[in-house]
C-alpha cells in the first residue's frame, strides 16, 4: 500500500516473540539520548544570498535550547547574527 499514513498509525517497538509486540513510546526513548546528540551543531554559516527565499516562504522557525547541552550551540546561533 502506497500514500499518506496517519500519525497514530507510526509507532516504535518491536518484536519479541511470534506475534508478541512490544510498544516504546517517545517519551521512554529521550532519556536514553546521549547529551551530545540534543546538542545543536553548527557545521558553518552561509551568506544569506545563498539561501533560496523559498526555502524559508510562509514558514516561521523558532529555536529555543533544551538543556545543558544545547545551550551553547543556541548562544552561538543567537549572537552570530548581531556580528555580521
Amino acid at each position: 500500500m502506497h500514500g499518506l499514513v496517519a500519525p497514530a498509525a507510526i509507532f516504535r517497538g518491536g518484536e519479541y516473540g511470534p506475534g508478541q509486540h512490544v510498544v516504546v513510546e517517545p517519551d521512554e526513548l529521550d532519556p536514553l539520548r546521549p547529551a551530545k546528540d540534543k546538542a545543536l551543531r553548527s557545521e558553518r554559516f552561509v551568506p544569506p544570498a545563498q539561501l533560496d527565499p523559498l526555502l524559508l516562504a510562509r514558514r516561521s522557525s523558532y529555536l529555543v535550547p533544551d538543556g545543558k547541552a544545547a545551550e551553547l550551540g543556541y548562544r552561538v546561533l543567537r549572537t552570530a547574527p548581531a556580528q555580521r
